[in-house]
């Protein structure tokens, strides 16, 4: 049997369109995790910004020259007194480069050159954005005169950041006699004063007991001359008061005294004059293990030599 198609009918009619309902487009898992990811991370944000890790490590591995300050003097910790950089400087002075950086600490540089010639150079971690180098004369050893800079730097290779300028100028120290400091001796008091030592690294034995002397020697002060005696001591500082440690070495400024070292002392010619050196004798203790700490003991010459 033949069936044939209506085509009376409208196309529509013949083929209706039926109207299926919208289904939401399915949403990719790759946009929902970027949503939960971006949202840690601000909360991560607001936590470390909180505590302060965001900042720290923000600044690792960034940081910046500041300042550099030429001073030869220092406070208890090593820090410049004054901010800002002195000029000239005598043959005898310690004079301290000290540099301070923001940001991480990192390594800084310094090279120290006398007229055109490079003395040194030194290349270490800042601590608490903050390092620190010297060069140091003596009465024995005085810096030449002349013009001397320190160059502040990041790297071996790139342009110093800082450049800092002085001179040294003044007479050179003369000591008649002189008394050269023997190879291998150590300053265990590091002193910042002008220093004339004539005796070094001696064992004094006492009342049966061996003193260790690291240095006798001349101290030049502001507004005094003193005889200073070091001694290398073993003594726990701390278990002591002041007066049962000026009682423990007492027998060793009288030994001084009897045994002609203070005299020799003021017959040393310091750029030709001698020195009196009437002031309190002092004794240094000092524990060449544990620097850092020490006890000055001083007593009255008068009464050492028994004079009223």
């Amino acid at each position: 049997m033949n069936m044939e198609q209506n085509t009376d009918q409208p196309e529509d009619e013949l083929n209706p369109q039926i109207d299926m309902p919208q289904l939401p487009e399915k949403k990719s898992n790759k946009r929902k995790y970027g949503f939960i990811i971006l949202g840690l991370l601000l909360l991560s944000y607001a936590f470390l910004s909180w505590t302060g890790l965001f900042r720290l490590n923000f600044y690792i591995g960034a940081y910046s020259i500041e300042n550099a300050i030429v001073t030869s003097q220092l406070d208890s910790n090593e820090q410049p007194l004054e901010n800002r950089s002195e000029t000239t400087f005598a043959p005898t002075d310690r004079i301290n480069t000290a540099v301070y950086t923001s940001g991480s600490d990192g390594i800084v540089g310094m090279r120290w050159y006398y007229e055109d010639g490079l003395i040194f150079e030194h290349f270490s971690r800042t601590n608490n954005n903050y390092t620190l180098t010297y060069l140091s004369g003596s009465v024995d050893s005085p810096l030449p005169n002349g013009e001397y800079r320190v160059e502040v730097l990041v790297d071996r290779n790139s342009a110093p950041k800082k450049t800092v300028r002085f001179t040294v100028t003044g007479n050179n120290v003369t000591v008649v006699p002189r008394y050269p400091i023997p190879a291998g001796h150590i300053d265990i008091e590091n002193s910042l004063a002008t220093e004339v030592p004539f005796v070094f690294d001696e064992i004094w034995l006492i009342n049966g007991e061996e003193w260790h002397i690291n240095e006798v020697k001349i101290v030049f002060l502001k507004d005094a001359e003193l005889f200073v005696v070091v001694v290398d001591s073993e003594l726990s500082l701390s278990d002591f008061s002041a007066d049962e440690l000026d009682d423990k070495v007492r027998p060793v400024a009288q030994y001084a005294i009897d045994n002609g070292f203070w005299d020799q002392a003021r017959a040393i010619k310091i750029n030709g004059q001698t020195y009196a050196l009437d002031e309190p004798l002092a004794i240094t203790l000092i524990n060449s293990e544990k620097l850092g700490s020490g006890y000055r003991a001083r007593f009255d010459i008068d009464e050492l030599r028994g004079t009223p």
